[in-house]
């Protein structure tokens, strides 16, 4: 519940502040990820996904980006593990909606990490860094070359009871994604 309420927080904000961003631009998108959920996780190989996002950019360099991501993982054991996340961040961009534009980004999220097998999942909260390059087609469409780290404290669903702060994780995405940016004219 406190994840939505952060979410809608946050969207209000959005809204409520695009009007008054001259330079604004909403932008949508979604692509392919490779995720590996850390050196905590040896037994775990790297997983492969989708990610979608969609953000606002209050001026040229300054972006409010939300992504959702999703991927499948296999363990030693046989089980499959379902991972997915909710992230919030701000993106600062070092050029301009053409050729190729860098960014740095920081933000926070949500994990979620499901096994087939197993009525427990692994749920918990992070900080994340962000970077890579946006590669504007033309100034309406881009592909983002991405990587994203994520430092995220687990807790343990059990049923009915939770427990908090069980161990650490670091995951690493890589992604490439189709951006579509909606033009003010």
């Amino acid at each position: 519940m406190k994840k939505i309420y952060v979410f809608a927080l946050m969207l209000l904000v959005v809204l409520v502040a695009a009007p008054s961003a001259q330079a604004g631009q909403w932008y949508a998108g979604g692509g392919l990820n490779t995720v590996s959920l850390g050196d905590d996780l040896d037994d775990v190989d790297s997983g492969q996904g989708i990610t979608l996002n969609f953000g606002y950019y209050f001026q040229p360099s300054f972006a409010l980006d939300f992504v959702l991501g999703f991927s499948g993982h296999d363990e030693p054991f046989g089980d499959d593990i379902t991972y997915s996340r909710f992230d919030i961040g701000a993106l600062f961009a070092f050029g301009t909606p053409e050729g190729i534009s860098p960014y740095l980004g920081v933000g926070f999220g949500s994990h979620s990490m499901d096994y087939d097998d197993f009525a427990d999942s692994f749920t918990g909260t992070s900080l994340f860094l962000t970077g890579g390059f946006d590669y504007y087609i033309t100034p309406g469409h881009s592909v983002d070359f991405g990587l994203r780290v994520h430092a995220w404290d687990i807790d343990v669903e059990s049923g009915s009871v939770i427990f908090t702060d069980v161990g650490d994780a670091t995951t690493t995405v890589i992604s490439v994604m189709y951006n579509y940016h909606f033009l003010m004219m």
